[in-house]
């Protein structure tokens, strides 16, 4: 059995054009994720300012269909509105 082990250990420099590819990829990399983050924050800006119109449009429908007192706390109902019943002890 060899008891003798060996490692090579390759010194050399890294050609100029492997820097140059290497920066190129870096940089497509980086242009590829800042456009789809771009497209993503798009569609969320999107749908944040449906949720809001939705909610502005149902929220004021809301407010025109209650009645209040002068004080806007005490609800007032009309006399077809409610029924009184008489409780028998």
């Amino acid at each position: 059995m060899n008891s003798k082990h060996l490692g090579y250990i390759y010194s050399g420099k890294i050609p100029f054009y492997y820097l140059v590819l290497l920066f190129f990829f870096i940089l497509l990399l980086f242009s590829v994720v800042a456009v789809l983050g771009f497209f993503i924050a798009l569609a969320v800006g999107v749908v944040s300012i449906g949720v809001m119109l939705v909610r502005r449009l149902a929220h004021s429908k809301k407010i025109r269909s209650k009645r209040l007192e002068d004080d806007g706390r005490t609800i007032i109902l009309s006399e077809d509105e409610y029924k009184v019943i008489d409780k028998k002890n």
